[in-house]
């Protein structure tokens, strides 16, 4: 999937879970938010720089668009970028700009996006650490701990959260 944002989340009922489908042609864009190509239509506002110069998308630039849906989400679905051309997002990036942390966002939250956001493609964490930092610090805390990675205790449960 190279065309993840917010608005392809869908809520199960009254619980916490939650699905990510892509809704393709369904959904209305405005004319800015996408930029066709001779790949398809990208989506620059939730793009890697890697996918916005070269259309490179592999499962680290889908952590970069992760990061960019947990900024949605903090701010309340805010548009990332609003106001800016794709061409003038881009800039932003190439410079090392990033999105500004949301109003009433924690700083744990904040840092986990800079890390899905990072330039070198191999520095950003995985899907798999992702997941493992909000499964274990939600069950600790309810609250995100950006940098906590399984330990010897942890270890016991890590069936658990890979089925």
């Amino acid at each position: 999937m190279n065309d993840l944002n917010l608005n392809q989340i869908e809520r199960e009922g009254d619980s916490f879970n939650s699905k990510v489908s892509d809704f393709g042609l369904s959904r209305v864009v405005s004319d800015n938010t996408y930029y066709k190509s001779e790949s398809g239509m990208i989506p620059f506002k939730w793009s890697s720089i890697e996918s916005c110069l070269y259309g490179k998308f592999t499962s680290k630039s889908d952590v970069w668009s992760f990061g960019v849906v947990l900024w949605e989400i903090c701010s309340n679905g805010k548009e990332p970028f609003s106001g800016f051309t794709n061409t003038e997002v881009v800039k932003k990036i190439e410079k090392g700009e990033r999105l500004k942390k949301p109003n009433g966002c924690n700083e744990d939250h904040f840092k986990i996006m800079n890390e899905c956001w990072k330039e070198n493609p191999q520095e950003r964490p995985s899907f798999k650490d992702l997941y493992q930092r909000f499964e274990l610090n939600c069950d600790k805390s309810n609250t995100l701990n950006s940098s906590k990675p399984l330990n010897e205790k942890d270890e016991d449960n890590k069936e658990r959260y890979y089925q």
